[in-house]
């Protein structure tokens, strides 16, 4: 299990009982100090202890205050390193291999938290990843009504064996980055999947924010682990007539489970049903099922089932008894099986899953492989399985009337983020957005709102924010129409409005049957170029794609002009047309395909499909515009945008009055 959830209502500091110094989890061996900036470093220990720092052959003392914490200071220092650090007082801590370099803060949700073994050839480059310069800290899940003090995580080094489970786009960022700046670099990812921007949020950063200020204020009187309970006492009243509903329910018993069923289609696992290219499955209730054979030997004691991560709900069978079952838990399900389930012969396992939204399937989080274990031998449950749906139906919008901690505005701040912000640090990655597309048009100021508060709240006003837009998925589109992939990624291109940030267009890294599309690569070195550029001084750098400027319109034509053309607009293809252009003719507000031909090293020509004047313009304007090919000579793709200020789905009048005045 890579990470785990903590849910914490409040937290009381015992002003006694620190007769040792204890340290936060961030302040250890392995650290990574950040160059130049002041130093902090804090602990815990007896009200009125003196704690002496020795660094670098300077000492430096603090002594603890009446509630039992000690803070202190330490001049810049210049990169280097491996250094040893001496903390004393009633005890002495010694921290070893510290270096001094660059440390970065890498947040979001799922397809930051992907890992080295679910990106593109996962034993190639896991094998490869063997620099001593590179540092990586790994933050626990943790929802907190209150503001933490600690975290959970250990610093280690960057080697095949530390960076299996750790963040695939952060690392990707510092292999490119690290050897070009030639100093030690430390990661620390801080993500959490299926998470909204408003939990990362401080409640201070969310105060007068009319859609999530209230709440946010509200945390401290706010009973989690109560609201955890009574969600699961209604989720099981809801679910029940659903079970009712499943064709494989009869008086109270799920008859598919009780029998093999050869007949039945074949899907593989490990995986998710939306990518696999011949499944076709809507949301709904889908059973699985596979027979393993067993001997003596084998059911001469209990055995363990290990199914990966079940997505979203699901119930084990073992020869039709009910063996374990999980709800919306993104970490390896492990069953024990008593022996008196089993027999000598076949065996068949079933499995049913609840499909509520986006991905379904079984898969092995950390590249744990599915298996049945037995006394003497470990038996592969990768491969084919049976399959087939039995309720076909939308679940959305009842599901998401449970209680999710994490979708609570600030919990993931006081939890994951707040512990952090007395480290000093170069900037922050982020990739997020997926959980906020419904609203898409609050994003716009929302997202501001966090790298505002972010910047605030590590003491670092300046501090570069790199980001993700976010990369093309669903069915390709077929026909001009609305998104709110697309506003969502409008809504992240407007926070560039602010100094010292910078978007990454991954709209042509995507996957249509994957929300986690497996090229990191490509993600990690997008931003070490954004990077290099920005932050690190390489001013002439070619650090993006093709960006809109101006649209020109004549009679019954326009030229669009770019900014970030490089050598020159290209397509990346043999066709000679750009794809995905699409139009709005005679003051319509209505979309549909143009022609669009590379007119000049910096313009497209656009002719009208009806002879009507042009009057707006969109390009990668869809969930999911497979067909992109635009991009500049030196390879990079042109970003999405629009020249309409159209109301798209997600729009809000209230909002708008409201909280996007800013943004004007």
């Amino acid at each position: 299990m890579k990470k785990y959830l903590v849910i914490i209502v409040g937290l009381v500091v015992s002003t006694t009982g620190y007769a040792n110094i204890r340290l936060p989890s961030l302040v250890g061996d392995n650290m990574v100090l950040q160059r130049d900036l002041t130093l902090c470093f804090w602990g815990w220990a007896d009200a009125g202890e003196k704690i002496t720092v020795t660094f670098l052959g300077n000492q430096f003392t603090a002594q603890t205050s009446s509630n039992g914490k000690w803070k202190l200071n330490l001049p810049p220092q210049k990169a280097g390193g491996p250094y040893s650090i001496v903390i004393a007082g009633n005890n002495t801590i010694t921290l070893n291999n510290l270096l001094i370099g660059d440390v970065w803060i890498c947040g979001g949700q799922s397809n930051m938290e992907v890992t080295m073994l679910s990106a593109h050839n996962p034993d190639k480059e896991i094998a490869a990843a063997n620099n001593p310069n590179i540092h990586i800290f790994d933050v626990a899940h943790a929802a907190k009504a209150l503001r933490a003090e600690d975290v959970k995580g250990k610093w280690l080094e960057c080697n095949p064996g530390n960076i299996k489970n750790f963040s695939a786009v952060a690392y990707n960022f510092a292999r490119e980055i690290q050897p070009i700046i030639n100093v030690p670099v430390g990661l620390i990812e801080c993500a959490y999947g299926g998470t909204a921007a408003e939990a990362w949020i401080s409640p201070e950063g969310l105060a007068g924010d009319p859609v999530f200020g209230e709440q946010a204020s509200q945390l401290k009187s706010l009973d989690l682990e109560d609201l955890i309970k009574n969600s699961e006492t209604f989720y099981y009243k809801w679910v029940a007539p659903i079970d009712k509903s499943d064709p494989a329910y009869t008086n109270g018993m799920f008859d598919w489970a009780k029998h093999p069923h050869p007949e039945w289609p074949v899907t593989y696992f490990p995986s998710t049903f939306e990518s696999t290219p011949h499944i076709e499955l809507k949301d709904g209730i889908i059973w699985v099922t596979k027979t393993i054979v067993l001997t003596e030997a084998d059911i001469a004691a209990n055995c363990t089932l290990r199914l990966g991560v079940i997505e979203d709900d699901g119930l084990a069978f073992v020869n039709g008894a009910i063996v374990g079952s999980t709800r919306n838990e993104k970490t390896n399900t492990i069953y024990e099986v008593d022996k008196g389930l089993l027999h000598k012969g076949d065996n068949h396992i079933t499995v049913r899953i609840i499909d509520f939204d986006g991905g379904a399937g079984m898969y092995g989080r950390g590249g744990i492989p599915l298996s049945f274990i037995t006394p003497v031998k470990t038996i592969s449950l990768n491969g084919d399985w049976n399959y087939k749906m039995s309720l076909d139906t939308t679940f959305i919008t009842s599901y998401r009337k449970r209680f999710n901690p994490e979708h609570v505005p600030s919990v993931l701040f006081n939890g994951m983020i707040a512990p952090l912000t007395s480290y000093a640090i170069k900037g922050f990655l982020w990739y997020q957005g997926e959980s906020n597309t419904l609203k898409a048009y609050y994003y716009r100021g929302l997202f501001i709102k966090l790298i505002n508060d972010w910047r605030t709240q590590f003491k670092a006003p300046s501090a570069s924010f790199l980001f993700v837009q976010l990369a093309n998925f669903k069915s390709p589109s077929v026909m001009p129409g609305e998104s709110v992939w697309a506003e969502l990624r409008e809504a992240q291109a407007m926070a560039l409005s602010l100094k010292n940030t910078a978007m990454i267009n991954a709209i042509d890294l995507g996957e249509a049957n994957n929300i986690h599309p497996k090229n990191k690569q490509d993600v990690g070195k997008r931003l070490a170029l954004q990077a290099r550029k920005m932050v690190y001084g390489e001013k002439n750098l070619l650090a993006s794609g093709p960006v809109f400027k101006t649209a020109v319109y004549r009679k019954n034509n326009c030229t669009i002009s770019f900014t970030n053309e490089g050598s020159g607009l290209s397509v990346k293809d043999s066709s000679g047309e750009v794809n995905e252009f699409a139009v709005a003719t005679g003051g319509s507000q209505h979309f549909v395909k143009a022609r669009a031909l590379i007119s000049g090293k910096k313009t497209i020509f656009i002719s009208s499909p009806d002879g009507k004047p042009i009057t707006a313009v969109r390009y990668a304007w869809a969930n999911n515009p497979a067909g992109v090919n635009l991009i500049n000579k030196e390879g990079l793709p042109a970003y999405p945008f629009r020249t309409d200020d159209f109301k798209g789905i997600t729009y809000d009048e209230n909002y708008d009055v409201k909280y996007n005045k800013e943004l004007r």
